[in-house]
């Protein structure tokens, strides 16, 4: 599946995914705002997914030892969930990215509480998620993309952990600090 292949598709709803699809380009199914569902063959050795989620399985170097890792692709973003905890949907493999992307446009949901092993927010991961108002940072945070949270505009605290090593143009961009955040701590 080629990069933008399904981009702005709104009558897309559910998409399966064989055992056979090995290769899912960059931002593959960004703006389907329908999209409900997601689901993968589970004999799929390169994607799964859980709960409205797609992720893709990847291993990477960490602290010189080789561990199965996990980036989430994308969220069935016309989901109705409130609350969202990213978290590894199994324990043999760490969560350590979110693709640009993943979340956006997800306007139902209100809070996310990031797993422990979380790294990477990418560009536009929840740009446009207008209901999220609370965010729960991992302190294994250290890269928060490019207009990672845009147009979020009832955030009211924002905690950004130590690791933090890059935020991002405009990361937290459409968001009226001198009114609405009580709290802005680096």
């Amino acid at each position: 599946i080629e990069d933008w292949a399904f981009v702005d598709c709104d009558a897309l709803t559910r998409i399966v995914l064989p055992k056979t699809v090995n290769s899912i380009g960059s931002n593959a199914f960004s703006f389907c705002n329908s999209l409900a569902s997601i689901y993968v063959e589970p004999e799929n050795s390169k994607y799964l997914s859980r709960n409205g989620t797609l992720y893709e399985r990847y291993t990477s170097e960490i602290n010189g030892n080789f561990r199965s890792c996990l980036r989430i692709l994308q969220y069935a973003v016309a989901r109705t969930d409130d609350e969202i905890q990213l978290v590894s949907p199994d324990s043999n493999f760490l969560l350590l990215e979110i693709s640009d992307y993943a979340f956006q446009d997800c306007i139902s949901v209100k809070s996310i509480v990031f797993g422990p092993d979380i790294q990477t927010i990418g560009n536009n991961a929840f740009n446009g998620c207008i209901n999220l108002s609370k965010v729960s940072l991992t302190t294994s945070l250290q890269s928060i993309g490019n207009y990672a949270f845009f147009n979020c505009p009832l955030f009211t605290s924002v905690t950004i952990p130590r690791n933090v090593m890059s935020i991002g143009s405009a990361a937290f961009g459409y968001v009226d600090f001198s009114t609405k955040i009580d709290e802005f701590a680096i």
